[in-house]
């Protein structure tokens, strides 16, 4: 997505796939906990990507489970609770902020990691993104 985020992007268009649940997603796709290559969740990425559209995931209101999804997307932005308008992720996506922000929780690889907990084991804690992940 452009340069950074440094100016706005001059290529073609991206797709924008918001995924989430509960009234503060209502334009959403996904009311489930999973966005994996069962879920009808994947279609729009899947059309989008078959229109060689670069494509951006946002889950919009909890963690999703993203692992297998996040392998055919261009990038994926994690702006929980956004508002009504979504001004500061369109800022970031056209170009005008540079995304910040770090994880302030585990990001589970599966259903079956939940509850995931920093305190577990080594060899049990094992999440797609760990506590303090994301960008400065």
């Amino acid at each position: 997505m452009g340069d950074g985020g440094t100016s706005p992007r001059a290529s073609g268009p991206e797709g924008v796939v918001p995924v989430g649940s509960g009234a503060s997603a209502r334009l959403c796709i996904s009311d489930s906990n999973s966005f994996d290559r069962t879920s009808a969740a994947t279609i729009p990425v899947d059309n989008v990507k078959k229109a060689g559209v670069p494509v951006v995931v946002i889950p919009v209101s909890r963690p999703v489970i993203i692992s297998e999804v996040l392998l055919q997307v261009d990038a994926f932005l994690a702006a929980f609770l956004p508002g009504t308008e979504g001004g500061g992720v369109a800022g970031v996506l056209f170009g005008s902020y540079k995304p910040t922000g770090k994880l302030s929780f585990s990001w589970p690889r599966s259903n079956d990691q939940l509850p995931l907990n920093i305190h577990l084991p080594k060899n049990k804690y094992n999440p797609l993104f760990p506590v303090g992940y994301g960008l400065t």
